[in-house]
């Protein structure tokens, strides 16, 4: 059971983030190119996007963070 609740928490977690990385270059500033290839620093620096979208950028924790809490649930349930 802890397994399944692992790997819902976690997969919530990488579908959150793959859809704030498609969905936060909408308000990137006109300063900072959209490059596909940019570096993971880059996306969360807060100065590259407008207020729109600065508020959006803890979302990227909390995907990360949910991610990090279903991989660790998921290991404790292979343990028991």
């Amino acid at each position: 059971m802890l397994r399944t609740v692992g790997l819902v928490v976690g997969s919530i977690g990488v579908w959150g983030y793959i859809f704030l990385v498609i969905y936060l270059p909408r308000y990137r500033t006109p300063e900072s190119a959209h490059a596909y290839l940019e570096s993971w620093l880059k996306l969360i620096d807060s100065h590259n996007y407008s207020e729109s979208g600065r508020r959006l950028l803890p979302l990227l924790w909390v995907s990360w963070g949910l991610l990090v809490i279903g991989g660790v649930l998921m290991v404790l349930g292979v343990q028991r």
